[in-house]
């Protein structure tokens, strides 16, 4: 495991269970999103979108629930997404 994932995973595990069940449902929109846009199906992927916003909403919420360091998790969070 190279470094750069290693510290996404160390990250990750040190976030609390609900913000990363929001990452995971964040993933898994992306995913259906780009999907949806594969096959040409847009007003899908306009759903999906809206959605994921919500979910990226709520962990905006979670952060400061959790008095998390945006900037850190936010960092963590793209790369896991990419990640994945």
């Amino acid at each position: 495991m190279d470094d750069a994932a290693a510290h996404v995973k160390l990250h990750q595990a040190a976030l609390p269970e609900e913000v990363r069940e929001v990452q995971k449902r964040i993933r898994f929109i992306v995913h259906r999103m780009e999907d949806a846009v594969a096959n040409h199906e847009f007003e899908k992927a306009r759903f999906y979108s809206a959605e994921e916003q919500k979910e990226r909403d709520n962990l905006s919420v979670l952060w400061k629930k959790h008095n998390l360091d945006q900037s850190t998790v936010a960092g963590v969070t793209v790369r896991a997404l990419k990640k994945h």
